[in-house]
């Protein structure tokens, strides 16, 4: 309440925090003492937070300058941007929502993550998005191939893992890339265990990974499979002899040989 002067007019200004100023003007009359009643509306202020991150690759750490970064609400596109020269994206979000971030880079793998709003006014979200590096061709040992991380399975398993499953999305995504190519699958063990059922797990694993690819779009004509056991050691730890587990590990592996492209 105020104490006004007879015969004056007056504004008035209504202030409260997360809503928008408002003020109305008031004339006061020549009763002494009178009552004077006004009532003022506030609207509230829209509530957003700023989502700001950079883009990074997985495996080296090194910024992804020039991605593109999506924002999505409810399946609907509402921005996309470039990150910057440092890699940095930001967008303005409103409160209390769901959004899905999408973010694809030349070469890499492309990545989508989910981001909740809270109902604190002007927070400011920090989001790091890494991205897997594509697959990418070498020669190794007189051949040409597909380089990727590891393809681990389970012991006695030919399933596709989800850590083996990242690095056979890097092929897939080659393949796309390049229709010409064709490529066969060979699958390898090390020496401890007997030779017949290495050959054979490692028959089931090049199949389970081929069936993988082509689940994921690529005609089967591109692709074939093969095991070769323990029969391409690629060191001496052939059986009886002591070898570290590094050594042996590094006779079970995958590999992606092109044969056309």
């Amino acid at each position: 309440s105020f104490s006004l002067k007879c015969d004056q007019n007056y504004t008035i200004l209504a202030e409260k925090e997360h809503y928008i100023p408002a003020e109305v003007q008031v004339k006061t009359n020549s009763e002494s003492n009178a009552n004077l009643e006004k009532s003022i509306a506030l609207t509230p202020e829209k509530c957003t937070q700023i989502l700001a991150g950079t883009l990074i690759n997985k495996q080296t750490k090194k910024l992804i300058p020039n991605a593109i970064v999506t924002i999505f609400k409810d399946d609907v596109i509402l921005k996309t941007i470039k990150t910057n020269i440092n890699a940095q994206y930001s967008f303005v979000l409103d409160c209390s929502n769901e959004y899905k971030i999408f973010a694809s880079a030349e070469n890499y793998l492309d990545e989508n993550v989910t981001i909740k709003t809270s109902t604190v006014y002007n927070e400011v979200l920090d989001k790091v998005l890494s991205l897997e590096p594509n697959a990418e061709i070498v020669t190794s040992r007189g051949q040409k191939m597909i380089k990727t991380g590891t393809i681990y399975f389970d012991l006695d398993d030919d399933a596709i893992r989800k850590d083996a499953a990242i690095e056979l999305n890097k092929v897939v995504n080659l393949l796309k890339n390049n229709p010409a190519i064709k490529i066969e699958i060979i699958s390898h063990t090390d020496s401890r265990a007997p030779d017949t059922y290495n050959l054979n797990l490692s028959e089931r694993r090049a199949s389970s990974v081929l069936n993988y690819i082509t689940s994921k779009g690529i005609d089967r004509n591109r692709l074939s499979s093969r095991g070769y056991g323990e029969t391409r050691l690629i060191n001496k730890c052939s059986n009886g002899v002591k070898c570290t587990e590094v050594q042996h590990q590094m006779n079970r592996r995958t590999e992606f040989i092109i044969i056309d492209e």
